[in-house]
């Protein structure tokens, strides 16, 4: 019985590799909007905290000097800037973005002991309790200072582990693939073999 052979075709074009590029995460958002929060609590704390009695340095209401200008205001903007920068798609912004929320959280903790190097006046505090005093100094400053570097650092750390990852799709190599044998039917092979007696006889 005769086999018949038919090659296999060995036009294989692999194709085009894929390529996925990913930078920036939208996790970012949920520090950025705190970062915003807490600036926009930094900004205003020591102009509307004399309603409630809970001034820093001054009773009057929205009093802007140059010592909340430089230890309350300027970090405040530079927060809420930080966190609308974390908002845009890009890496090299929100990286930036949260390095200047982890610096004006560390102005914010060390602003007020850094306050005589710079300024001829005493920063002087309202009087009251000891622990009324602590309590402003806190929610003024230590507290948002502190939380700002964290959420800075998370910011960061949440787009160094998202790192730009170049992903290539593999494509099998072309290979020499064994011939297909395909079957002849058995009278086809009769007929021929009967043919080929007839000629040699």
């Amino acid at each position: 019985m005769f086999r018949r052979f038919r090659p296999a075709s060995q036009d294989y074009v692999p194709p085009a590799p894929a390529v996925e590029k990913r930078a920036w995460t939208p996790v970012v958002i949920v520090p950025a909007v705190l970062l915003m929060l807490l600036g926009a609590w930094v900004f205003l704390a020591p102009l509307i905290g004399p309603y409630f009695s809970f001034g820093l340095d001054t009773s009057s209401k929205w009093r802007f000097t140059s010592d909340h200008w430089i230890l309350s205001l300027l970090p405040g903007i530079a927060l809420f800037g930080a966190g609308l920068l974390m908002t845009m798609p890009s890496r090299a912004l929100g990286w930036l973005a949260g390095l200047v929320a982890v610096a004006a959280g560390v102005w914010l903790v060390i602003g007020p002991t850094l306050h005589p190097t710079w300024s001829t006046h005493t920063f002087a505090l309202l009087p009251g309790s000891d622990w009324k005093t602590a309590a402003r100094l806190i929610a003024d400053l230590y507290c948002p200072g502190a939380l700002a570097i964290y959420l800075g650092a998370q910011a960061q750390g949440l787009l160094e582990r998202r790192s730009a990852v170049q992903t290539v799709t593999q494509t099998p190599r072309a290979t020499r693939t064994a011939p297909v044998r395909e079957d002849v039917p058995e009278r086809q092979a009769e007929d021929e073999t009967m043919v080929s007696s007839g000629r040699n006889s």
